[in-house]
């Protein structure tokens, strides 16, 4: 590990060059940004239902996860990524329920 202030080598937690203790954030937003980045994409391609569903499926379970992890940073990125594929799953259902009303009263006709 490294000093995030000077770049110098760390000893348990404490740089050698400016003596500045390990201000290294934690990580764990991975999972957050990953949910929200899925649900944004399903959101903006929910007419394209086979894209889509799969997309805001993962990111609900994404989203689910990176909250269920306790001290973790990136809670507001995971409500939004459940939101907006909870959003884009609904639209994406009705999508595909109108396409599929569609497809059943040209195949009729």
């Amino acid at each position: 590990m490294f000093c995030s202030t000077c770049g110098g080598g760390l000893v348990n937690g404490v740089c050698q060059k400016c003596n500045v203790g390990n201000n290294v954030q934690p990580g764990g937003t991975g999972l957050a940004v990953a949910s929200m980045v899925l649900g944004i994409i399903s959101l903006v391609i929910c007419a394209y239902w086979y894209i889509s569903l799969p997309c805001s499926i993962i990111g609900l379970s994404l989203g689910a996860v990176a909250r269920k992890k306790p001290g973790r940073p990136g809670n507001g990125m995971a409500v939004a990524g459940i939101v907006t594929s909870i959003i884009a799953l609904v639209l994406s259902a009705l999508v595909l329920i109108g396409v599929s009303a569609f497809w059943t009263t040209l195949i009729t006709l």
